[in-house]
């Protein structure tokens, strides 16, 4: 689909996927002008969901990523969605000294040997304090580029699911303001699949869960999933009373949250652990959608 104001025969942007996971950005630029030209992640349960739906991965770690990589020089986009845990306030928040910051910090290191024209970055809300922040609008202003900040949660759009998360969107010329949210407004029932038996807790078990523990039915709204959803009892993500018992949600159910097509499926035989662990550390994909389309069609017209 062109870009609005644009010709049809406009070519897609080449953007570079940095820290893919299982393919969120992919799946939210599908009918935009964009073309994902290299994806990078470490995680091989990761790459391996990504390939099955969007072409090969680059399993390496970013700390080695050159300044004359030839995928990388190509693109005009960057997309990040660098680990939480250095930010988070579930974490020891040790930002920068962190080793899992690293990778980001070399690449913000990186970006004035690349100048990408475009990027949007995907992080927990705690990143916005963080000096790695600091650190990228600092470079980006360097760079000259043009950034805005934002807070989202899916429930913006009526999507019923707590995920509320940082956005930074960067570019060469100044944006636009914010077009309005979709609405989707669709009950947590429709994102349900099958009742799973199997994934129902035992009555010792729901016992065990705290008081303020988020217990649910087909009306509520589930709050953020974390990778540790489906091993942690506590503080990884809501349960289901499904008139039936109290059950954890599905990895497919908390891919339908996030919004990912419903072709995108993880292999049968990946372990139930890991496919939560995925499903919890992937973005959703329709505010990835809204924030892609107002970086790329929203840009204001140069002066």
């Amino acid at each position: 689909m062109p870009a609005r104001g644009a010709s049809h025969d406009t070519m897609p942007i080449p953007f570079v996927e940095l820290f893919s996971g299982i393919g969120g950005f992919s799946a939210a630029v599908r009918d935009l002008p964009v073309k994902v030209i290299a994806a990078f992640d470490q995680d091989g349960a990761a790459n391996c969901v990504y390939e099955r739906h969007f072409g090969p991965t680059r399993s390496i770690d970013l700390r080695g990523l050159k300044p004359a990589d030839s995928a990388v020089r190509q693109a005009r986009g960057w997309w990040l969605s660098p680990p939480c845990q250095p930010y988070t306030s579930k974490g020891h928040q040790l930002d920068m000294d962190d080793p899992r910051a690293q990778p980001l910090t070399h690449l913000i290191d990186l970006l004035p040997d690349y100048r990408p024209d475009y990027l949007l970055l995907e992080n927990v809300p705690p990143f916005a304090k963080s000096r790695s922040r600091k650190r990228l609008v600092e470079t980006l202003g360097d760079l000259k580029m043009h950034l805005t900040e934002t807070l989202i949660c899916p429930t913006n759009f009526g999507i019923p699911n707590r995920r509320n998360r940082y956005f930074l969107l960067a570019s060469h010329r100044p944006l636009s303001k914010a077009p309005p949210y979709p609405e989707f407004e669709l009950p947590l029932s429709a994102y349900l699949g099958p009742v799973d038996s199997s994934l129902h807790l035992s009555s010792d078990l729901v016992e065990r869960l705290d008081p303020g523990s988020n217990i649910i039915d087909s009306t509520g709204t589930p709050a953020v999933f974390g990778s540790s959803y489906g091993r942690a009892i506590h503080g990884a993500g809501s349960y289901l009373d499904d008139g039936q018992g109290v059950r954890r949600f599905t990895p497919e159910e908390i891919l339908r949250l996030l919004h990912f097509p419903d072709d995108i499926r993880f292999p049968s035989e990946m372990r139930l652990r890991t496919r939560y662990k995925l499903a919890g550390n992937s973005v959703n994909v329709a505010v990835v959608r809204y924030l892609a389309e107002w970086l790329l069609r929203g840009t204001a017209a140069p002066p």
